[in-house]
């Protein structure tokens, strides 16, 4: 699969839906097509937008199983992009057609969300120049959140960790 965290490519700006995160989108629209012969459409979207979802809480909450195996990644859990691209990406999958070329689909997909030019985006003057400057960015907004939510668990749940 394509590198789009690295790309100009990695984010598309939407009328309908926002900013998407074309990696995010990406992935989840594979493992949901992968996944659907097996387990059927409405299980197959469901455990990939699942999985999305535990990847961010993990994220935020600084532990990913087997990390170490995966490429270096931030930390950048929850940004306001990521769960509307893996909905829309497990949606996109649902609906893949194996026998039709995926850019045009994706391309019908996109453009029935709004597809546009992303200085057309409202807050186009503030997007953060790179992806580690937007993950900065994140983090001083919502530096606490994590926190809150770490304080939580561990009133309800004691350690979490297997270790």
């Amino acid at each position: 699969m394509a590198d789009f965290k690295h790309s100009s490519n990695a984010y598309l700006y939407t009328t309908k839906a926002g900013w998407m995160d074309i990696e995010h989108f990406m992935y989840s629209a594979y493992y949901t097509a992968l996944l659907k012969p097996y387990v059927g459409v409405d299980a197959s979207g469901t455990a990939v937008f699942g999985g999305g979802l535990a990847v961010e809480v993990f994220q935020g909450l600084g532990y990913i199983p087997l990390m170490h195996l995966l490429p270096a990644r931030g930390s950048s859990s929850f940004t306001s992009e990521d769960l509307p691209s893996d909905a829309h990406g497990t949606a996109f999958g649902v609906r893949f057609d194996s026998t039709k070329l995926a850019s045009v689909q994706f391309k019908l997909y996109m453009d029935s969300l709004g597809a546009t030019l992303p200085n057309l985006a409202p807050d186009f003057n503030k997007l953060a120049a790179t992806e580690a400057d937007h993950e900065a960015q994140w983090r001083r907004e919502y530096h606490g959140f994590w926190a809150m939510i770490g304080v939580e668990l561990m009133k309800v749940s004691g350690p979490i960790w297997p270790f």
